[in-house]
């Protein structure tokens, strides 16, 4: 590395992502087959399936990063989607979904 650009490393994000959102395995496919991040999902993921139907899933993602000031920085397109929510008779017209940040 020359000096000031840090050293680049290889790095691991793993996301739990609850059951409201979901990501595309064909999709991120497509975009590490043009450079993008690897993407690797913990099972096959339903793309149909409403929220109240499907559980969390665990996502990989392996990306370039470059420390510096002993700080990890790295750039990670993760395209996601929300699920299909229950009908909802109380009132209230939107559903709360959480993105948490990445485990590791």
């Amino acid at each position: 590395a020359c000096p000031g650009q840090g050293k680049a490393v290889r790095v691991l994000l793993v996301e739990a992502l609850d059951e409201g959102i979901f990501v595309d395995e064909y999709e991120v496919d497509e975009l590490a087959r043009f450079g993008g991040n690897i993407v690797r999902l913990h099972h096959t993921i339903d793309l149909e399936k409403p929220s109240y139907e499907s559980t969390q899933n665990l996502v990989l993602i392996e990306a370039s990063a470059v420390i510096r000031d002993g700080a990890a920085m790295a750039h990670v397109d993760l395209p996601i989607h929300f699920r299909y929510q229950a009908p909802r008779n109380d009132g209230h017209a939107f559903a709360r979904v959480l993105i948490y940040p990445p485990l590791a």
